[in-house]
């Protein structure tokens, strides 16, 4: 709200909130994309690993912001975790706390115990494969 009124006194864009969830993207986004930046977007999708020259998903989200082509949503529906946050997963998995999860896997000295205890509570979690998983 305060960010609102601030900006209510500034014309143009002041910034955007980049949140670490999933970003619902339409098709028709994609194409403007590739209509606006073909070479650097053909060039980003020729790299296995991301670099900092890469165009990201965050292009195609300020692309539907500025055009109005998205429909709001509360943040309240994901949250962000680090991988040392097993616990907090965990007990966020069991409650059903949000629909979407970020399990950001930072460096950490425990790693390989870490990920093998998020495995077995994401197994407890989701017993059964998804229809997009082989």
């Amino acid at each position: 709200m305060v960010r609102s009124i601030l900006a209510s006194y500034f014309p143009g864009v002041s910034g955007y909130y980049n949140p670490h969830s999933p970003q619902p993207l339409l098709k028709s986004t994609m194409d403007t994309l590739w209509s606006v930046a073909h070479d650097k977007v053909l060039e980003t999708v020729s790299h296995h690993i991301r670099s900092e020259e890469d165009i990201n998903i965050w292009t195609a989200r300020y692309i539907q912001l500025e055009t109005d082509n998205f429909v709001p949503t509360t943040p309240k529906r994901s949250a962000f975790y680090e991988l040392d946050q097993v616990e907090a997963i965990q007990a966020d998995l069991t409650e059903k706390k949000h629909q979407l999860l970020c399990i950001n896997d930072t460096e950490t000295d425990n790693y390989e115990k870490l990920t093998l205890s998020l495995k077995k509570h994401l197994e407890q979690a989701f017993p059964n494969k998804s229809q997009f998983e082989y």
